[in-house]
């Protein structure tokens, strides 16, 4: 693969994209696959930037400790409806406590320096400014009804797991 990738330019993107391809298939098939799956938390690398890191960890803690949001009958309103109190099965200062906990330890390691600018390689460079990828593959006539699909998946996933877990749902 290597020798053909550096003999012809056009060979080398006919592979990566047969490459590309087929991982982002097998990602999708797991989503498909674990979507209905109450043992598993599907996280994004978005859930990881600076602004979700508080509420992802909080998520992460509340499914780990198997906490659920349970409804408490409430009085009725105006309409006649019942209003519901919504609390955590395990209390939420245990798991705040916990999530500062493992903030701080990862703070200290510089693990959470980044947002959602500077992680790939391109970012900053002059000649990718104004090139949306994401856009780019949505509008694919190949790529894009697969992928638009695999996003509105993801983002049922996500607003699910933010009803169950309070996760946050990434933009």
């Amino acid at each position: 693969l290597a020798h053909t990738a550096d003999s012809s330019i056009a060979e080398g993107l006919q592979l990566e994209y047969v490459r590309a391809y087929d991982a982002v298939q097998r990602m999708v098939t797991n989503s498909v696959l674990l979507s209905n799956n109450s043992l598993v938390l599907q996280l994004s690398p978005e859930h990881f930037w600076r602004e979700n890191i508080n509420a992802t960890m909080r998520c992460t803690l509340r499914f780990l400790m198997g906490s659920r949001e349970v409804a408490h009958g409430g009085a009725k309103d105006a309409d006649g409806q019942y209003s519901f109190v919504r609390q955590w099965d395990v209390p939420e200062h245990h798991v705040a406590r916990q999530a500062e906990r493992i903030l701080g330890r990862l703070q200290g390691m510089q693990v959470l320096k980044g947002d959602r600018t500077d992680g790939h390689s391109t970012s900053g460079e002059p000649r990718w400014a104004g090139i949306s990828m994401r856009t780019s593959l949505l509008q694919h006539p190949q790529w894009g009804p697969p992928l638009r699909k695999a996003e509105a998946l993801l983002l049922r996933i996500f607003q699910r797991q933010h009803r169950m877990f309070g996760c946050p749902v990434p933009d």
